[in-house]
């Protein structure tokens, strides 16, 4: 089981190096940012508030939300033009969409009974916007959306939880609870991650944590992952095969005094936006790993955090009844409320920007899927 190891030498962020490579670097040189024009100060943040005020709502209907089942993630696919998203009904959907705008809508994909329980988590392949990871208390699962047939399944230890494929798809990692047979709680958090380059798909890092995790993002080097833990520790590990369990303890850093639900990398790297259950919203340095901005923005726990793909904003959901809001990311200053993003019953408020554009999904309040597009 492993610890937290503070270094103590100085430096040694994390790499801020943009994500390249396959479907997510076709995005990015391909697809026009959608949003205000490029501006600084306060007529930027102006304009952001009236183009957000300015967009328009859709609902995307699917057989399974007259049950009023709750959606538990949604993702985008790297170039934009599909969104899936999971219900508490194990299924899995997906959106495809013709044309650039998002009320373009063409088609509905829908794979029920992926797991044993609802579907927690999902992770797009950056390489494609075919493949799709899932992980819903069983194994994890690989679906092509297109033959909407599991094309590989990984045995796990515990229950699995979270998933998330590398920027550049090398490595697939999970989270899983560690369950004691006889009192049936959970004893402790595991990470698993796959080198899905390798011939044999092995297994190359495997450890168990002192404490709870409930948040993971990857680095944009793509061989580091920032683990979020329930003592409010943020800790970085880098993937080395030459050790034992294939986990490297690069930093820990005291990030909160409560646990770390959300955390999100802008897109150049720069900075990690790290989300707490006390209701704040704190800016990293990556270079120094220093805290720059700290946002005390609601007082309900952050539970859901995401950056445009241009890096310019940043949306951030509540646990209660506060409406999701989106901040300008330099000075975090609100632009937005998505009045009907509020979490509610079993409802967890979620939002997901669309590639490099300023247009995004959300949940809504009554377990429906809205598009806010141009």
């Amino acid at each position: 089981m492993i610890g937290h190891r503070k270094r103590t030498s100085g430096g040694g962020g994390v790499s801020a190096s943009s994500t390249s490579g396959g479907a997510a670097a076709a995005a990015a040189s391909n697809a026009s940012s959608v949003g205000p024009s490029a501006a600084v100060g306060d007529d930027h943040v102006a304009l952001a508030k009236k183009y957000f005020a300015s967009l328009n709502t859709a609902t995307i209907r699917d057989e399974e939300d007259r049950l009023y089942s709750e959606i538990l993630d949604i993702k985008w696919s790297p170039v934009g033009n599909r969104v899936a998203y999971s219900r508490h009904t194990k299924s899995l959907l997906v959106c495809d969409f013709s044309g650039a705008s998002m009320n373009s809508f063409s088609k509905h994909h829908i794979i029920k009974n992926c797991h044993r329980d609802a579907i927690g988590s999902l992770s797009w392949d950056p390489n494609n916007d075919v493949t799709i990871a899932t992980v819903g208390g069983d194994n994890l699962k690989i679906w092509n959306i297109e033959t909407q047939k599991l094309t590989m399944e990984f045995p796990i230890k515990g229950n699995t939880k979270l998933v998330s494929y590398s920027p550049r798809g090398k490595y697939l990692s999970c989270i899983s609870k560690l369950i004691d047979k006889e009192s049936g709680s959970v004893t402790t958090h595991h990470l698993t991650v796959i080198d899905m380059e390798s011939k044999d798909l092995k297994v190359v890092a495997e450890a168990s944590f002192d404490y709870f995790i409930f948040s993971f993002v990857w680095a944009n080097d793509d061989g580091s992952i920032v683990l979020g833990f329930s003592n409010g520790e943020v800790g970085i590990f880098k993937v080395n095969e030459e050790l034992a369990n294939g986990l490297e303890n690069v930093y820990t850093f005291k990030a909160s005094v409560s646990c770390i639900n959300a955390m999100a990398f802008d897109p150049s790297g720069q900075y990690l936006i790290i989300g707490s259950h006390e209701g704040i919203v704190s800016v990293w340095s990556t270079a120094s790993l220093s805290c720059v901005k700290t946002v005390a923005l609601v007082d309900e726990s952050v539970m859901a955090i995401d950056i445009s793909g241009d890096g310019r904003y940043v949306a951030a959901c509540f646990q209660g009844g506060a409406p999701t809001r989106i901040y300008e990311l330099k000075t975090f200053t609100e632009c937005f409320e998505v009045t009907n993003n509020k979490s509610s019953g079993y409802q967890i408020a979620n939002i997901a920007f669309r590639g490099r554009q300023a247009t995004f999904a959300y949940t809504s309040n009554n377990g429906e899927l809205k598009l806010c597009f141009k």
